[in-house]
């Protein structure tokens, strides 16, 4: 099965240019959004999608630029009387995502005939939690068809993160410190075909993310599959030679 991935933005989390770092993956007639933010719904306009067409997404970690666009989708499937949709991550975060995120915004709510109504997060969206990683178990989670693993990723210290291997082949990182080691164990393990790696191309930003330079010490069969995202606006037009791949908002990539 060919997986079809989208980054829908590929900046960062204060970009004024462009849209945040999540991805559109879809296979056969599924699909499923990586991380959901605050630009998630223009980013998926831009590309013809509106944001209540997500029948599926994946949370990797709670920051604005990961789950800002979640209190729209969840109203707009419910006011447009569509199916919650299926909101997938690792059961760390489940535990908070509703108490310190989205009941401030979605409990009470108005209910389709303008009635105040007290709202739960299964009012919104069917909880898929999951228990399972890379590190703890062999096998994949079942994601609408799709082979997902998680691993978990060092972003900011003390805050749970995880990343997504896709269908054994395809890794997003999400956002995570350099970690070369964690890299060459699941290259060793599984024959990746593309690595979406988030970059930055300031180098205090290496308490966060990877750094340009940082990715360029990757062996060269790594470099090759790498797409860079989650870069500076700047980044994309800068006079500076760029030896890595940077992938653009928009554009699909097939697998």
């Amino acid at each position: 099965m060919s997986i079809t991935v989208t980054p829908i933005g590929v900046n960062g989390a204060f970009s004024r240019e462009g849209f945040q770092t999540n991805f559109l993956l879809q296979f056969g007639k599924r699909h499923l959004l990586i991380d959901c933010g605050t630009t998630a719904a223009a980013a998926l306009r831009a590309i013809g999608w509106d944001i209540s067409d997500i029948e599926s997404v994946y949370i990797s970690h709670l920051h604005l630029d990961h789950i800002g666009g979640l209190y729209e989708l969840g109203i707009k499937r419910y006011l447009a009387e569509k199916e919650r949709p299926a909101l997938y991550l690792h059961k760390s975060i489940a535990e908070r995502i509703w108490d310190n995120f989205l009941s401030s915004m979605m409990d009470p709510y108005l209910d389709p005939l303008g009635r105040p109504a007290r709202g739960t997060l299964e009012t919104f969206f069917e909880l898929r939690p999951i228990t399972s990683t890379i590190e703890s178990d062999t096998f994949a989670v079942d994601i609408r068809g799709l082979a997902v693993r998680l691993f978990p990723v060092t972003h900011i210290r003390g805050m749970h993160a995880h990343g997504v291997l896709v269908d054994d082949r395809v890794l997003i990182t999400t956002d995570t410190i350099f970690d070369p080691a964690r890299l060459d164990w699941i290259a060793n393990h599984y024959n990746l075909e593309g690595i979406f790696h988030d970059c930055s191309f300031t180098p205090t930003q290496q308490v966060l993310h990877a750094t340009y330079d940082e990715l360029c010490t990757l062996p060269e069969d790594l470099r090759q599959v790498l797409y860079c995202t989650h870069y500076e606006d700047w980044a994309s037009t800068s006079d500076k030679e760029i030896r890595l791949v940077l992938a653009e908002a928009g554009k699909s990539y097939t697998f």
